[in-house]
């Protein structure tokens, strides 16, 4: 769990704050407009603790019930409850059983991320209608065969199903990557602001584009994450790793990239929501669940794209290919309730 995020209650009659939930000291959380999803940490504030999430429509009425694990002190069990028909006006959460929880990391409405099973296959249930733009991330070594790049636009209508959003990816000779340090474009020995600029200045006057493969260029090495595209998600890793190392307290030199590598089969995929672009774009706060709601389910194979579907139900299972893909991870960032 966060640790940062848990909520706390004030009693009067003590004049403190506690961040203990019990059955006599219950969590309301109402939510402006229903919402399909509601997920919450229980941690353990003892030993042998309990939690319980409730989830009600308008009219009051209990839909369903979530009781956690018995928990050691500081144990974290996430408590999740969904409806397909998006009803859940509000949420109770507490310690269960004569036990104290702490609450911590609330999440609500239509979920933001899944990781694939071992055949690619992956689902994101009660996703409202909308404009999507699917990017994917590959990480470094791998590079994406796909004929439109790493994003796809797609349009999600109420309770629809689409099919086709699909990528493919390779292993990629790296050839735009520094080999010595992939952030330190150019090549100068140390990783510094210049480095996230020039990829900048190349997006600025080109786009983001494919990287001509075979050739070995002369710097600024731009394909930061190996892809075979020049995109702003390589110049935010270059940012990442000045981030990281400032707070580390470290000065990062060519030859020692200290960011912890990717798992090579790993790959991120991002819906986004809304009329931004690129593969950072985030989408407007609005309601998250739309009337009659849908289901992104995709798979995705390395070098071999499947077929998908996106079904209304939230409970769709794509059938099992005949040959193995990468796994990968995805991301759908909705409007928010």
């Amino acid at each position: 769990s966060t640790g940062t995020q848990a909520f706390f209650n004030y009693s009067s009659s003590s004049g403190s704050w506690s961040n203990g939930w019990s059955g006599t000291r219950q969590l309301r959380m109402d939510f402006t407009t229903p919402v399909s999803r509601v997920a919450i940490d229980a941690v353990g504030d003892g030993s042998g603790d309990t939690g319980r999430l409730e989830i009600y429509n308008a009219a009051g009425d209990l839909l369903a019930r979530y009781t956690s694990d018995q928990l050691a002190r500081d144990a974290v069990e996430t408590m999740e409850l969904s409806r397909v028909e998006g009803d859940i006006a509000y949420a109770i959460a507490f310690g269960h059983m004569g036990t104290s929880v702490v609450l911590d990391n609330l999440r609500f409405g239509a979920q933001a991320s899944t990781t694939t099973g071992e055949y690619g296959e992956y689902s994101l249930p009660l996703l409202p209608a909308g404009s999507y733009r699917v990017n994917i991330v590959s990480p470094t070594g791998w590079s994406v065969t796909t004929a439109s790049g790493p994003t796809i636009a797609t349009t999600l209508a109420s309770g629809a199903t689409v099919t086709g959003l699909d990528f493919g990816l390779r292993q990629s000779d790296a050839t735009w990557q520094n080999p010595a340090n992939r952030y330190d474009t150019n090549n100068d020995g140390f990783v510094s602001p210049i480095d996230a600029l020039l990829i900048i200045n190349v997006l600025n006057a080109e786009g983001a584009h494919p990287l001509e493969a075979g050739v070995t260029p002369a710097t600024p090495y731009i394909d930061v994450n190996a892809d075979s595209f020049v995109s702003p998600i390589d110049a935010l890793h270059v940012i990442n790793e000045l981030n990281r190392a400032v707070g580390s307290g470290e000065h990062a030199a060519a030859g020692e990239s200290t960011s912890s590598p990717m798992n090579a089969a790993s790959f991120v995929v991002e819906a986004n929501a809304g009329s931004k672009t690129g593969p950072e774009a985030m989408p407007p706060s609005s309601p998250l669940v739309a009337s009659g709601e849908a289901t992104l389910v995709n798979q995705f194979w390395a070098a071999e794209a499947s077929r998908s579907a996106m079904s209304a139900n939230g409970d769709a299972r794509p059938t099992r290919p005949e040959r193995s893909s990468l796994p990968l991870v995805t991301r759908q960032d909705g409007r928010r309730a």
